[in-house]
């Protein structure tokens, strides 16, 4: 991995480790190989500094850019695309082919599109109703949505950007596509593994790492979830006692 230079501007990232909207900043920054503190936030008890200081919006992540200077020449970046779309353009020229967004436009586009459509089609909110209500129904529409983002990813034998064979969106380039998508895959895939989501005849994680039908899938997987950076930024003790404890109380609640 390409070192930035030490002239880099000082970065406070304002993160949750269950958030996974904030892991996309954070894998940003580690495929960036970029320095930089983070500061935990407790999403149950944000400090009461939070939002006049931080983010008006009282939500992370919010990256802030020359978080040495002092609060007159900081920059405060919040919203995870945002922040990870900064990172991959602002450091581009120093990491080459190692950049996270392809040179040329269309490319560009493409990345784009598939982190839009897998939003779409695999909807952070979905994810979160089949745990917390336990719906089966939707944990059977889940397998359809994940075999809709499956045919999005080009066959291994040739990347969108004709990058060379590769497990990846781009083919044998980790992209930004990697980066927006692997946070609330890896958790989708965790909820399943960890008997979270709810009873039905589909086993989500056992179908995706088995079946023929999502051997694409499985190989796009198996690359994004070995990523040095998606296995720092992914706490899998603390999102399964968090994810545990909301499913506890939605079955309390019916």
């Amino acid at each position: 991995m390409t070192t930035v230079s030490a002239s880099s501007p000082s970065l406070v990232l304002y993160t949750s480790k269950r958030c996974p909207y904030a892991q996309r900043s954070e894998i940003a920054l580690y495929e960036t190989n970029l320095a930089f503190r983070s500061e935990h936030i407790d999403l149950d008890n944000k400090p009461s500094w939070y939002a006049s200081k931080i983010n008006p919006a009282s939500k992370v992540p919010v990256l802030v850019i020359n978080a040495d200077a002092g609060p007159t020449t900081e920059i405060k970046l919040p919203e995870s695309l945002v922040i990870s779309e900064y990172i991959a353009e602002e450091y581009a020229d120093q990491l080459g082919e190692s950049a996270l967004l392809p040179a040329e436009a269309i490319d560009r586009a493409r990345v784009r599109y598939l982190i839009e459509r897998f939003s779409q089609v695999i909807a952070w909110g979905n994810i979160r109703s089949a745990m917390e209500k336990q719906d089966a129904e939707e944990n059977v529409r889940l397998q359809e949505a994940l075999l809709q983002f499956q045919a999005m990813l080009p066959p291994t034998t040739s990347g969108v950007a004709g990058t060379g064979v590769g497990p990846f969106f781009l083919g044998n380039r980790y992209s930004l596509a990697e980066v927006a998508i692997a946070p609330f895959f890896g958790r989708l895939m965790l909820a399943s593994s960890k008997g979270l989501l709810p009873n039905s005849k589909v086993h989500l994680e056992r179908a995706v790492t088995t079946e023929d039908k999502f051997a694409r899938l499985n190989a796009w997987w198996n690359a994004v979830r070995r990523r040095p950076s998606f296995e720092k930024s992914f706490d899998e003790g603390a999102l399964v006692e968090y994810y545990s404890r909301r499913v506890a109380e939605g079955q309390k609640s019916k």
